[in-house]
C-alpha cells in the first residue's frame, strides 16, 4: 500500500486536443490513481521585475531568523537592480531583486509578495537565483531563504538555496544564473506569502518568481466515480520499442481494494491496468483533455504494483504516453514501482 507518487513530468502541447495515455504489459500489476493535467499560469505580479509593483521590502525579524545561523547582521534592503549579467536564459534581462545594500557586509534583508489562495490548493513556486560579489568577501557563495506562509505569519514552507555564481564580470560563473523549484506547498490560508530573505555576507539576486496553482484538466483523476477514463489495449507487442510490452491484450479498470499506507493516493476506487496481470499479458487506458498548442503542461500520478506472490518480478513498470494530437507522440516515459496492492507484498 506504500503508493509512489510520480512526477510531474513537463511536455508541450502541440495540438488543440492531447492524450494521456497509460499502458504496460508483461507481468506488469500496474494500478493508477490520482492522474493529474495541469497548464503553468503565474500568480504573482511582476515575478520578472521589470515593471515597479507588485513587491515589498521586509527584514527578517530577527537575526537567526526561523533558525538560520548565516541570517545575520542589521537591516539593509535594497531592490530592483539592472546591472547584472546574464549569460543564459534563466533570468529575464533587464531588471532583477538584489536583496541586500551592501550586501558583502554582514547584514541581512528580504522581499515578499501576497498573493489570493484557496485553502487546501496546492501550489508550487519556481524562481532564479545568482549570488556574487566574490572580490569582495572570503566566501564563493550565497544562500537565499525562501519562506511560503500561508495566512500570512504562519510558515508552510522554508527552503534554502545556495548560489556559486556571480553577478558581476569579475565572480566566478558570471551570470550563469541557477533555476529553482519547483518547490511544492499546499495553502493554508485565503491570502498567502511568498517571502525571500538572506543575510550575513549573501549577496543575493532573484528573477523569474512564479507561482502556480496546480489545477487538474482531467476529469475523474481519482477514479472515485465512473467516467472519464476509456480502456485502450497497446497496439501491439513491444509498443514503441518497450521490451516488456508483452502478451495478449487484457484490460481491467477501476478497482476498490487496494492497500494505502501513505497520502500519495486516494483511498478507495483506483485503475487496475490489467486483468490477470501477474499472466503475461498487456492493457492500457487514457483521457483525452483540451489543451493549447504550445503551452506547457504538467502531469502526475501516483503508481503502485503487486501480486508478487505470483509472479516471479518484485516490481513492474507502467508506461505514460502524451499524444499531442492524439496519435501523435509528444512523451513517452516509463515509472517502476516496487510496492505492491495487497497484504502479501512488499511495502
Amino acid at each position: 500500500g506504500l503508493w509512489d507518487h510520480v512526477g510531474p513530468w513537463r511536455f508541450t502541447a502541440k495540438g488543440a486536443v492531447s492524450r494521456i495515455y497509460f499502458y504496460a504489459g508483461g507481468s506488469s500489476c500496474a494500478n493508477i490513481d490520482n492522474v493529474k493535467v495541469t497548464e503553468i499560469p503565474n500568480l504573482l505580479e511582476n515575478g520578472d521585475f521589470e515593471e515597479d509593483g507588485g513587491w515589498t521590502s521586509l527584514c527578517p525579524p530577527g537575526e537567526k531568523y526561523l533558525g538560520h545561523e548565516d541570517v545575520t547582521g542589521s537591516c539593509s534592503n535594497y531592490g530592483r537592480w539592472g546591472n547584472s549579467l546574464f549569460n543564459n536564459d534563466v533570468a529575464s534581462p533587464q531588471q532583477v531583486w538584489h536583496v541586500k545594500n551592501g550586501c558583502y557586509g554582514n547584514n541581512r534583508g528580504g522581499f515578499y509578495q501576497d498573493f489570493t489562495s484557496k485553502p487546501g490548493a496546492t501550489y508550487e513556486v519556481s524562481f532564479a537565483h545568482l549570488d556574487g560579489w566574490f572580490h569582495a568577501k572570503s566566501s564563493k557563495s550565497g544562500i537565499v531563504h525562501l519562506e511560503v506562509q500561508s495566512p500570512p505569519e504562519t510558515t508552510v514552507m522554508d527552503r534554502a538555496h545556495e548560489s556559486f555564481s556571480g553577478a558581476l564580470k569579475s565572480d566566478a560563473s558570471a551570470g550563469l544564473w541557477d533555476h529553482v523549484g519547483p518547490w511544492r506547498f499546499t495553502a493554508k490560508g485565503a491570502v498567502s506569502r511568498i517571502y525571500f530573505y538572506a543575510g550575513g555576507s549573501s549577496c543575493a539576486n532573484i528573477d523569474n518568481v512564479k507561482v502556480t496553482e496546480i489545477p487538474n484538466l482531467l476529469e475523474n483523476g481519482d477514479f472515485e466515480e465512473d467516467g472519464g477514463w476509456t480502456s485502450l489495449c497497446p497496439p501491439g507487442e513491444k509498443y514503441l520499442g518497450h521490451e516488456d510490452v508483452t502478451g495478449s491484450c487484457s484490460n481491467y479498470g477501476r478497482w476498490g481494494n487496494s492497500l494505502f499506507n501513505n497520502d500519495v493516493a486516494s483511498p478507495q476506487q483506483v485503475w487496475h491496468v490489467k486483468n490477470g496481470c501477474y499472466g503475461n499479458n498487456r492493457g492500457g487506458f487514457y483521457q483525452d483533455f483540451t489543451s493549447k498548442p504550445g503551452a506547457t503542461y504538467e502531469v502526475s500520478f501516483a503508481h503502485l504494483d503487486g501480486w508478487f506472490h505470483a509472479k516471479s518480478s518484485k516490481s513492474g513498470i507502467v508506461h505514460l504516453e502524451v499524444q499531442s494530437p492524439p496519435e501523435t507522440t509528444v512523451m513517452d516515459r516509463a515509472h517502476e514501482s516496487f510496492s505492491g496492492a495487497l497484504k502479501s507484498d512488499a511495502s
